[in-house]
């Protein structure tokens, strides 16, 4: 398999920008590209939506459904942040994304994740895992 190459386009740039800027919660494709089109930097939806895939392939941005199950979210990957060994909350209302890496669920993680395997032969992908609900600040809102 040939080694694909490296390419650091200012597109590239402007989209990995607008994503560490905005690493508390995730954001679209769409939403990406509504912001680089305000900002007149000349850019379609393709390129944004490859530009993306590519980054996702290289880790530095992890790509989680959308709640609908058909849409797509996007967040920049800090190096240290361990996302393959934990899940993720999300708020539906206002987007921020939190890490649920804490001890209660870390001494329970290993237990789920192997009743998965051996109960029902099935192999968990923690770096996709976003579980959904509202932040405390949006369900005091409501």
């Amino acid at each position: 398999m040939q080694e694909r190459k490296e390419y650091n386009t200012k597109n590239k740039k402007y989209i990995t920008s607008y994503l560490m800027n905005q690493k508390q919660r995730t954001v679209s494709a769409k939403e990406l590209y509504n912001h680089l089109k305000e900002k007149d930097i000349a850019i379609n939806l393709s390129t944004v939506y490859r530009n993306l895939e590519t980054l996702s392939e290289d880790g530095l941005v992890q790509k989680f459904q959308g709640s609908d199950g058909k849409t797509a979210a996007f967040k920049y990957m800090e190096k240290s942040c361990g996302c393959h060994h934990h899940f993720h909350i999300q708020c539906t209302k206002c987007g921020i994304l939190l890490h649920l890496d804490c001890e209660f669920m870390n001494e329970y993680m290993n237990k789920f994740i192997g009743h998965l395997a051996v109960h029902h032969n099935f192999a968990l992908e923690l770096n996709s895992s976003m579980l959904y609900g509202l932040c405390d600040t949006c369900k005091a809102e409501d």
